[in-house]
């Protein structure tokens, strides 16, 4: 098999592991009932999406066990930190930011994975990930909107480097 589709099919697993795992986390700590049912919602379709990658990993069964198995979160440090803040009370608004960067990443990567692979069998997946991943993109932007009218003036924007970021979405967020 490809070592390209591998790598792709992993960092897909360990991305769909890592987003469950903030988004139920999330779902649990967050202050507003509405953002707690989004960010529930978030974290069943990640494990959808997560089922859905390592149902059809075309690598070795057991390369597929140690994967499914291991700690995205040990491998990234960055991500540890973001967990630990999580824990420690990210507000509702630095939660819904890093979701949308999050998303972000995921439409950047899938969109890069979708050009690569070839195989209409396994692009598909990467397809079906990349349109919920703008799916996901565009409700996380409907929430924040949200909670910045009823919070008003309390909710502040997030800076002016952060704002660039959260733009780039658009071409794929409807």
């Amino acid at each position: 098999m490809n070592h390209l589709i591998e790598e792709a099919f992993r960092y897909a697993i360990l991305t769909e592991k890592r987003s469950y795992d903030f988004y139920s986390r999330m779902s649990h700590i967050a202050s507003d009932d509405k953002l707690k049912i989004l960010f529930d919602q978030l974290a069943q379709e990640e494990a959808e999406h997560l089922k859905s990658f390592v149902v059809r990993y075309p690598g070795d069964e057991l390369e597929l066990l140690d994967l499914v198995n291991s700690n995205p979160k040990q491998e990234e440090q960055a991500y540890q930190v973001l967990l630990d803040a999580a824990q420690e009370g990210l507000s509702d608004k630095q939660a819904l930011e890093i979701s949308l960067q999050e998303e972000i990443d995921c439409l950047e990567k899938y969109s890069v994975m979708v050009d690569c692979i070839k195989e209409p069998n396994l692009r598909i997946i990467f397809e079906l990930a990349l349109e919920d991943s703008s799916q996901h993109c565009a409700k996380i932007k409907m929430e924040y909107l949200r909670l910045k009218r009823e919070q008003g003036a309390s909710f502040t924007m997030p800076t002016e480097a952060y704002q660039q970021q959260i733009k780039s979405p658009d071409r794929h967020c409807q």
